[in-house]
């Protein structure tokens, strides 16, 4: 795939993940909700690398929905989506597996 140049790193992330997949192909993400899910974020940089792609193709509507990461690295989500959904935060980056490997529930931490 040639490189564009006046694309996003994080959006040519987001094309070359989506193209090494069998069978797939990008769809156009123009006006469309999009939500972008992880099961847990500890620093965020590919959350925030992938929120960043597919903001390039101009989405009415991002969201990004996370099982669990700490409160610092939900700051960084919510000044990069439109919509931030965790279902649990914690206050390290390691107790994110901790947290998963509990399967720890807390109250939502909607944004």
């Amino acid at each position: 795939m040639p490189q564009d140049d006046s694309k996003s790193e994080g959006s040519r992330l987001v094309e070359r993940r989506v193209a090494s997949m069998p069978g797939s192909e990008l769809t156009d993400l123009k006006g469309r909700n999009v939500i972008l899910v992880a099961d847990g974020l500890a620093g965020g940089a590919t959350m925030v690398a992938a929120i960043r792609g597919v903001r390039s193709q101009h989405p009415l509507r991002l969201v990004a929905a996370v099982g669990v990461a700490p409160s610092r690295t939900l700051d960084r989500i919510r000044a990069e989506a439109d919509e931030t959904v965790a279902l649990s935060t914690v206050a390290k980056i390691g107790d994110v597996g901790r947290a998963r490997r509990a399967g720890r529930k807390v109250a939502p931490a909607w944004s």
